[in-house]
């Protein structure tokens, strides 16, 4: 569990993470800036035991709740290789960018 895109929790599996983490090595050249990505995601990062935890629950820990400014209500997305976990406004939020991005580049409107 690690700091997502969009101020989201993103849950990854182990395959996946190591997937992730080889691709932030690819992908910056220089040392300064994977060493600055990779703080951002990977260094405030929760490993889960979600097999002895018989899925039950998991905690979040506060940095990362605070960091996607989760508080009370929150939604949970499936991603193709990962869970995030939002905050309901900033989700909704963020939808709604999303809409407006594209319908703007499809030459659409909302008929407003």
């Amino acid at each position: 569990m690690t700091r997502g895109k969009d101020r989201c929790i993103s849950i990854f599996s182990k395959d996946e993470w190591d997937c992730q983490q080889a691709k932030f090595e690819s992908m910056f050249t220089k040392e300064r800036e994977r060493r600055a990505m990779s703080e951002i995601f990977f260094h405030n990062h929760t490993e889960l035991d979600l097999v002895s935890n018989g899925y039950s629950a998991i905690d979040i820990p506060a940095e990362l709740k605070n960091w996607a400014r989760i508080e009370n209500e929150f939604i949970i997305i499936a991603r193709s290789h990962r869970i995030e976990i939002w905050s309901k406004s900033k989700y909704e939020s963020y939808c709604k960018d999303i809409d407006t991005v594209v319908l703007e580049r499809c030459n659409l409107s909302l008929g407003r």
